[in-house]
């Protein structure tokens, strides 16, 4: 398979996942007096959506940006691509229950777990790139790499706390899935 057909079909599968996230958002079947306290009620839901929707754009940009970087792809890559993309997919699921339950221990875990779970295997993508230089072009330099190990890190770290926090102070969980 080449670059660019692995390409063109992980942009499909984001364009499809960051659609499938309002479908979650319905118009409220409320007589008008009461539409004004029903859009207010789905307050939780637009904020769900608005962060993975932005997280979802953050990963259509960092692949974008790392197959810029490289020159082809071999079975092993395009498996752990397919696993990432298999995973991106799936946060739909985890928005709609943190949209229905903002504040609860369950969705803000399942939400954490998700985005851990993706940006880790985005990680091992790059250091497969990494260990895997004949995989690569010109424009994937060591100090790239180097770069990039510290945010994937301080990502996963926050992660980590946000999915413990959601357990005892889930209002802080909450938070830390935001502000990252």
């Amino acid at each position: 398979m080449t670059k660019t057909r692995l390409e063109t079909f992980s942009d499909g599968v984001f364009a499809i996942v960051i659609t499938l996230l309002v479908l979650d958002i319905k118009v409220p079947e409320v007589d008008y007096t009461h539409l004004g306290s029903a859009l207010i009620a789905l307050t939780p839901k637009f904020i769900s959506y608005l962060l993975s929707f932005s997280l979802i754009g953050l990963y259509w940009l960092g692949h974008h940006f790392y197959f810029e970087k490289i020159k082809k792809v071999d079975g092993s890559f395009l498996w752990l691509n397919i696993l990432f993309l298999l995973l991106v997919s799936v946060l739909p699921f985890p928005t709609a229950l943190l949209g229905k339950y903002p504040l609860m221990p369950i969705p803000l875990t399942l939400y954490g777990l998700n985005m851990l779970l993706v940006n880790t295997v985005s990680f091992i993508m790059l250091r497969y790139i990494y260990c895997n230089k004949q995989l690569a072009n010109e424009h994937f330099k060591d100090e790239f790499y180097q770069l990039q190990l510290p945010i994937f890190i301080y990502m996963n770290s926050f992660y980590i706390i946000a999915i413990l926090f959601s357990y005892w102070l889930p209002i802080v969980s909450y938070i830390i899935y935001i502000l990252l």
